[in-house]
């Protein structure tokens, strides 16, 4: 069984590092989109340089873009999200669904002026209506999607996040020098937002 995880490994990397075909945000949320309502695999591209991380060199990339995060979609076999819920989700959602528009935003706090906020109520801590729509804008016109469809991704997926270098992936990444940090940077977020008076 390991023998053919890891070929299937093999052939995911190949295909994300190599020969990836990436979509821009208004194209997968369009109605002409191709992004399957099946199980797979997702890789997420950002134009080279966006950000600073510990070993940069080590990052993978393609053409201009840097992979900077991989996800599944489900996460086991009693879920019922699939590559289009997940990656929707991530497009047009709120940093309260989204580990990854949660990572970006507090990365991104400095330049966007927009940070984490209490929503409603003492749970909901997300970014403002405004902030959302801010981070939907920057991963229109800095982010590219890929996918690779697989029936059983949470078979495979430490092996493949442990097989690169990337920075935004927290759950099951191994040897990632910027996990401490990111951690950090999302626990100081949220302190600071129940500190701060909830917006109704």
């Amino acid at each position: 069984m390991k023998k053919a995880e890891d070929k299937i490994t093999t052939n995911i990397l190949d295909y994300f590092l190599n020969r990836p075909r990436m979509y821009q945000r208004k194209y997968v949320l369009s109605k002409n989109s191709s992004c399957p309502r099946s199980s797979g695999i997702y890789a997420w591209y950002f134009k080279n340089d966006l950000f600073k991380f510990p070993n940069q060199k080590s990052i993978s990339t393609h053409k201009n873009y840097s992979i900077l995060y991989i996800g599944i979609a489900p996460s086991g076999l009693t879920s019922k999200s699939n590559i289009r819920k997940r990656i929707f989700n991530h497009f047009r959602g709120t940093a309260y669904g989204s580990t990854l528009r949660l990572s970006l935003g507090v990365l991104l706090s400095i330049k966007s002026k927009f940070i984490l906020r209490r929503i409603k109520n003492k749970k909901i801590i997300r970014f403002t209506d405004e902030g959302e729509d801010w981070i939907d804008n920057w991963l229109e016109k800095n982010s590219l999607v890929s996918w690779f469809e697989n029936p059983r991704p949470w078979k495979i997926e430490k092996n493949l996040i442990n097989q690169l270098y990337l920075p935004l992936n927290i759950q099951g990444n191994l040897d990632n020098p910027f996990k401490s940090i990111l951690i950090d940077l999302r626990k100081n977020a949220r302190e600071r937002a129940m500190n701060l008076p909830i917006i109704k």
